[in-house]
């Protein structure tokens, strides 16, 4: 219940989020329609948790809650798509927020503002002039980001590895696509 785990100071949303994707990883690959129906059934079972102001409070959350559970309000929206469940409802709640969503980003790093533009654009959001980034195949256009600042290996320390994997994880959907379109040849090179 993500609701219980945010009043215990847990980011409830972002565990839903998880729970749900290791069910969606788990259908992708799922050749067995029977075992295929449990997994749709045990993400639409966590789904009913995402009913009700309590869940849909990213209205009227203070600053610090906002932060931690916006993203992952989007990625359980995007589960419940890919799961084939109704989100009418839940994508009215987004169209609600938006406009602080909007607010928010410049306080966000570099893969966060990516990742918030790919969910802008699988729900049809227009982007803030933040997240309109430029058409082309270059980590430069994420900004400061880790790949486009090619930092030796001793400058890394835990931050930066974690925006690294952050920065690989968003450009490939977090492992949702085999191909990605973030990195050049050049930011591949590095990388290797």
């Amino acid at each position: 219940d993500p609701v219980a785990l945010q009043r215990r100071g847990v980011k409830g949303k972002k565990k839903l989020g998880e729970v749900m994707a290791a069910y969606a990883v788990a259908l992708r690959f799922e050749d067995d329609e029977e075992r295929a129906g449990r997994y749709r059934g045990r993400m639409s079972s966590l789904a009913k948790s995402t009913t009700g102001s309590a869940y849909h409070n990213l209205g009227t959350c203070d600053d610090r809650e906002f932060k931690q559970n916006s993203m992952s309000y989007f990625r359980v929206l995007r589960l419940m798509k890919f799961g084939g469940m109704d989100s009418a409802e839940y994508e009215e709640e987004l169209g609600r927020v938006k406009g602080r969503l909007d607010r928010h980003l410049a306080d966000r790093g570099p893969w966060q503002r990516a990742m918030f533009a790919r969910y802008y654009d699988d729900f049809g959001l227009a982007k803030p002039p933040i997240l309109q980034l430029p058409d082309r195949k270059s980590s430069a256009s994420l900004g400061n980001a880790v790949v486009s600042r090619r930092l030796a290996a001793e400058e890394y320390n835990k931050n930066r590895h974690y925006e690294l994997t952050h920065e690989v994880f968003v450009a490939f959907d977090y492992g949702f696509s085999p191909e990605q379109h973030t990195f050049s040849d050049d930011d591949l090179s590095y990388l290797s």
